[in-house]
């Protein structure tokens, strides 16, 4: 049912975890600006690029993290599969809470990945910053949180107009 609140709050969880999936939304990014590197971490890749022309920046080094995307694509098609199960909230609410685990792992993979791989491939410059890809996860499970929520209260509304028959 597309008016309920609770699907609007489910595209929105779906369109962060697709957000995630675009190499625009870089997750995190850490800058040499004295030998002109950067390294940069999104949902596809985690690169190691020369900055020297800025107007083409040369790969130096690259690595896929193309579970990184996979496990995006999957966060935004359950949001997309649980809106559709509306007939079963108890389905949607367990879809959510495996959508909330999943976006849970995301972000400690993310932090891994960057802890691990991606800080050492840059010794000098500044400690690496976080970008705005890094942050979609957390509006996802905000949002998937209050779905959630507003399809338990649709159940318990259910369950109580049941006792009262």
């Amino acid at each position: 049912m597309i008016q309920r609140i609770q699907t609007l709050f489910l595209i929105i969880t779906a369109v962060c975890c697709a957000l995630m999936l675009h190499p625009s939304f870089a997750f995190w990014e850490k800058v040499d600006e004295e030998q002109e590197l950067v390294v940069t971490l999104n949902s596809s890749y985690l690169a190691k690029l020369d900055i020297s022309d800025k107007a083409r920046p040369t790969v130096i080094e690259e690595k896929m993290t193309f579970y990184l995307a996979a496990v995006a694509a999957l966060m935004a098609g359950l949001a997309v599969f649980s809106i559709f199960q509306y007939k079963n909230r108890i389905a949607q609410i367990k879809l959510g809470i495996v959508n909330s685990g999943l976006l849970a792992l995301y972000i400690l993979g993310v932090v891994l990945i960057t802890i691990y791989m991606a800080e050492p491939m840059l010794e000098n410059g500044e400690g690496g910053s976080f970008k705005i890809g890094f942050f979609l996860p957390f509006i996802a499970i905000l949002f998937n949180r209050l779905a959630n929520r507003f399809i338990k209260k649709d159940e318990d509304l259910v369950r109580s107009v049941d006792r009262i028959r």
